[in-house]
């Protein structure tokens, strides 16, 4: 009888543990200065760097704004596109909102001509960064 009641008492906790909620555990992505974005190509990650040069190309095809963090280019670190179809979006020029400033970016890091770069859709997705640290 021992047995068949310990194997009672373990389907039970099984049971009872699989109806249990499990703890919500969002994944923020992981913070990186532009020095380390080379190592987060291909992956989601939040950048911080300081806006070196802020550039609204209008005669450009597809009327890009380039912010170009820890330099100017084509010594940038980092380079934080937005296409001109959203920059509507954005309250204040996103070229006048961050010139100077301190941001953080938060998309996925790709490689253009061998500098990391965030193509950004919303504002959202740009903040201005606490404090230096």
């Amino acid at each position: 009888m021992s047995r068949y009641w310990h194997a009672l008492a373990i389907a039970g906790v099984a049971l009872l543990s699989l109806s249990l909620p499990l703890p919500a555990r969002a994944q923020q992505p992981k913070v990186v200065s532009t020095r380390d974005a080379t190592q987060y190509m291909g992956r989601t990650a939040t950048v911080c760097g300081d806006v070196s040069a802020a550039k609204f190309s209008v005669r450009t095809g597809g009327a890009p704004t380039f912010l170009d963090l820890d330099g100017q280019h084509p010594n940038q670190m980092f380079t934080v596109l937005i296409w001109g179809i959203d920059r509507p979006k954005f309250p204040i020029p996103p070229d006048s909102a961050f010139a100077n400033k301190r941001i953080c970016v938060t998309g996925l890091v790709t490689d253009f001509k061998g500098k990391p770069e965030i193509v950004v859709h919303d504002p959202s997705e740009i903040r201005l960064a606490d404090a230096r640290k």
